[in-house]
């Protein structure tokens, strides 16, 4: 016999089944099955994800090292190049009020 009652958060409808007729042990031995299943699908996709940000942080690496090899390509220094285009963007984005004195 299948009886439904609504839901009182959210008013659906949910389907009551009679008690089970195995013994608590062996629900119990269901539910840790359950319990054992849904962390091996939590770890499938948990190695999943940290592959995802593996493979995130080897793209941004790639794009850095092409970076370099494409300002040294281009004759220039690295370092220097850097520092330059650090010297133009700050004050182009961020204004102060007052000047920093040199020490």
């Amino acid at each position: 016999m299948v009886s439904l009652l609504r839901n009182k958060r959210n008013g659906d409808e949910v389907k009551m089944t009679e008690p089970s007729n195995k013994s608590i042990f062996q629900q119990m031995l269901d539910h840790n099955l359950a319990i054992r299943t849904h962390y091996e699908k939590l770890s499938s996709l948990a190695a999943t994800l940290v592959l995802s940000y593996e493979k995130g942080a080897n793209f941004a690496d790639r794009i850095g090292k092409d970076l370099v090899e494409g300002i040294t390509y281009g004759g220039q220094e690295v370092e220097s190049n850097i520092e330059q285009e650090i010297a133009e963007f700050i004050p182009k984005h961020f204004k102060r009020d007052e000047p920093i004195e040199a020490q």
